[in-house]
């Protein structure tokens, strides 16, 4: 599974407060400094290292059946792996060369896991195929909404036909 359905994955590595820092303001994000327990301000923040991939969000690409089933397929991998993705999103799938790639596994569950279930694992799953589908509903209905309206705008500001026009022969 491992960079097949999510970026390579290196493992745990433990980033120290200047990495940190750095890393946060060429991301524009928030550090983590804030907000460690007291007498831990010195040591390293815990992480996992993935790959950095560059990718096209869904919002920004032309969704083909064969994306569609990739995506279905990635989340299906990280189902059979035990993994709920926790937070499935258009902005958490990335394509790049036409290739699925689901990314930021930050609210993820796993097995085995100190407070759910594998059944509440397994519901947790299946809402998150649910969500899916009614996102690619919604998306298909969004998209045959505005090609409808676009014809309906071509129709209606088109030029008046031959046979309409005051001609003189």
């Amino acid at each position: 599974m491992n960079g097949e359905y999510t970026p390579l994955c290196y493992g745990w590595i433990k980033v120290s407060a200047r990495i940190e820092v750095y890393v946060a303001r060429k991301f524009n994000v928030q550090p983590f400094l804030w907000d460690r327990p007291p007498g831990t301000e010195h040591e390293r923040v815990r992480g996992i290292l993935f790959e950095y991939i560059e990718g096209n969000t869904l919002a920004n690409i032309q969704i083909t059946p064969q994306i569609v089933n990739d995506i279905r397929s990635g989340l299906k991998g990280l189902h059979n792996a035990s993994i709920a993705h926790g937070d499935v999103r258009a902005s958490n799938i990335l394509v790049q060369c036409n290739r699925v790639k689901w990314i930021d596994l930050s609210a993820s569950l796993t097995m085995p896991h100190i407070r759910i279930s594998k059944q509440k694992l397994r519901e947790i799953q299946a809402f998150e195929r649910q969500d899916l589908e009614i996102g690619f509903a919604l998306l298909s209905s969004v998209r045959f909404f505005v090609y409808a309206l676009f014809i309906e705008y071509m129709r209606l500001t088109e030029p008046a036909s031959h046979e309409s026009r005051n001609v003189c022969c």
